[in-house]
């Protein structure tokens, strides 16, 4: 069972050197972080409201959370403590960070104090990727501290980015490779947007970073999905929350940006599949005027398409005069 996760959100703190590519305030939305009481009532109100499970998760999301002195790390982690005591409930807590700011003495402090999974944005494996990011580390560090992770018993979620400066399909899809040899209990893919007031949207003015189209994100994050079913690695998401300020002319100066990116991406993946299905029909009939396809009614309008553009795809390629699909009630 998916955990219920309730976020709140630290926007840029904790983090000594902001990457050449992040404006976690744009993406938020959030201009100020919240103060400790109020992040209390956050907390308090969640854990009584009907969003709450017992599996529920506390996420501090938005900055390097482990870039925070500790005091202030220990001062959260004990806010939820006291709050799952007050409310009589259960939650844990998931953080974000960074791999170059984990240790074994502060992953064996975040254990004891009720963190249960860490969500590490490594974005690439390739060193020269990561230094024209600005990422400040190597890609061993990253690899070090994926696996220290899963040592230490918590539940590993890594964020990986495609299209960085210097990234390639080949590079992206080599790190993919290396970090399902970790055995993450999930991973996020997050196709790199040109954010306003960002060193990266710098670069792109001045005709010094092409980021990727859309068409060329959703094909990568493709052979990325079909690699992590493979391995039956889950993708927990594609792109980036589309938040209100996000959504808003000029946060996002460029970039393969849209507000339902991952149901794109599933719905080119079900365009495959019907197509070569189609393709193994006709080679045994040759042609045939009408083809329906069953799916599992929850995925009916990702095997449709948006504006039902893998209909209209397919009738056109196979010349078909009809295709319907149906939708078939799955427990």
């Amino acid at each position: 069972m998916k955990p219920s996760i309730y976020s709140i959100f630290l926007p840029q703190q904790g983090c000594s050197n902001p990457c050449l590519f992040c404006n976690q305030k744009a993406v938020t939305g959030i201009e100020t972080t919240p103060g400790l009481n109020e992040i209390k009532k956050q907390i308090v109100f969640f854990l009584n409201s009907n969003s709450y499970s017992p599996n529920s998760e506390i996420a501090f999301y938005g900055g390097n959370f482990t870039g925070l002195d500790w005091s202030i790390q220990r001062e959260l982690l004990e806010m939820v403590k006291t709050a799952v005591k007050e409310t009589r409930r259960q939650a844990t807590v998931r953080i974000s960070t960074r791999p170059d700011y984990l240790n074994e003495r502060l992953l064996t402090r975040l254990k004891e104090d009720n963190v249960a999974t860490i969500e590490l944005g490594v974005q690439s494996l390739s060193d020269e990727v990561l230094s024209a990011s600005g990422r400040g580390y190597a890609a061993e560090t990253a690899i070090a501290a994926c696996r220290k992770v899963v040592e230490k018993g918590f539940q590993l979620g890594v964020h990986l980015m495609l299209g960085l400066p210097k990234d390639t399909k080949a590079t992206s899809l080599k790190t993919l490779d290396e970090i399902i040899n970790i055995q993450p209990h999930f991973i996020r893919i997050h196709p790199t947007l040109v954010l306003k007031n960002t060193e990266l949207a710098r670069h792109y003015y001045a005709g010094e970073y092409q980021p990727l189209s859309l068409v060329e994100a959703i094909n990568w994050c493709k052979e990325m999905v079909i690699r992590c079913e493979k391995a039956k690695v889950p993708v927990a998401r594609f792109g980036l929350q589309p938040s209100p300020e996000l959504c808003k002319p000029g946060t996002v100066v460029a970039g393969p940006f849209h507000p339902a990116f991952g149901e794109l991406v599933k719905s080119a993946l079900a365009y495959d599949r019907m197509n070569i299905q189609l393709s193994e029909l006709l080679e045994k009939q040759r042609e045939t005027s009408e083809v329906t396809f069953y799916v599992p009614a929850r995925e009916l309008s990702i095997y449709r398409g948006q504006h039902n553009q893998n209909l209209i795809q397919l009738k056109k390629a196979w010349n078909v005069n009809s295709i319907s699909i149906v939708g078939i009630p799955t427990n």
